[in-house]
């Protein structure tokens, strides 16, 4: 699954920072989000891959570090100046 998103940045205003691409890959999950700026508009793509159907027990530990590492990525804000 893949999704675009475009924050138009108001004039006057800069990014604080640069939002910094997380990707990360367990072998059960993968998962992107790639930022890109163009002018005044940012641009923020995600893509997560389920790589398997069945999670077996030893492998929910990897999981869990994965999903703790999308929700961070989801949930960082982004600042303006």
């Amino acid at each position: 699954m893949c999704q675009t998103i475009s924050i138009t940045i108001p004039y006057g205003k800069e990014l604080a920072e640069m939002p910094k691409d997380v990707i990360v890959n367990n072998g059960v999950l993968s998962y992107s989000l790639k930022y890109e700026r163009k002018g005044n508009t940012l641009i923020a793509s995600r893509e997560i891959n389920y790589l398997k159907d069945t999670i077996m027990p030893d492998q929910y530990e990897e999981l869990r570090k994965i999903v703790s590492q999308i929700y961070l990525a989801e949930t960082k804000e982004i600042a303006l100046k």
